[in-house]
């Protein structure tokens, strides 16, 4: 029996359920994304609907991931800025306050920073709830947002779970931020 050939994209490798720790899309994928789209996104995707307001769209900094692997990968920085411009535009639709646009925002642009691979990290949330907590006087600057202790609460809250409540100052100093960030 002649050998089988190695899967070259990540959808035969996904199909074979082989995937890497660390993943990067590639354009047969996309390709095969595009073609396989359900119907009522196809409608949406030609502009059927236009967009109200611009919605909020965060980058993170490549920095911030636990490794450039991680940053460049599938879960890396331009899925964290995809998912934020997504969570932007549920929050119009759904007509949230800008002080909780912008908290959910900030947590969908980075949560997934501490995420060690592609694969199944579980924990992933609660360490990157837990970092944006320490290092939240940062991002936000990078943002160029000034949030609330109760948006950076809501925030960590979005990605990791239930914290008890925030003290951004007291995250500024801590070193013990994930017992305070996540339960």
């Amino acid at each position: 029996m002649p050998p089988q050939p190695q899967p070259t994209t990540l959808r035969e490798l996904a199909e074979r359920g082989c995937l890497p720790d660390h993943q990067a899309m590639d354009q047969p994928t996309l390709t095969w994304i595009t073609e396989h789209r359900p119907a009522e996104a196809t409608r949406l995707a030609s502009g059927a609907e236009a967009v109200p307001d611009r919605p909020v769209l965060l980058v993170p900094e490549e920095g911030w991931f636990t490794t450039r692997q991680a940053a460049n990968g599938i879960h890396g920085v331009r899925h964290n800025a995809r998912v934020c411009l997504l969570a932007g535009l549920l929050a119009q639709h759904h007509h949230l306050e800008p002080e909780q646009t912008t908290a959910l925002c900030l947590a969908a642009a980075v949560h997934d920073c501490r995420r060690d691979n592609d694969r199944a990290d579980l924990e992933h949330g609660q360490r990157a709830a837990a970092w944006l907590a320490r290092h939240h006087p940062a991002v936000t600057t990078a943002f160029g947002l000034d949030l609330t202790s109760e948006q950076v609460t809501a925030a960590c809250t979005a990605i990791g779970g239930s914290p008890r409540s925030v003290d951004t100052d007291r995250y500024a100093a801590s070193s013990t931020l994930s017992t305070v960030c996540c339960s």
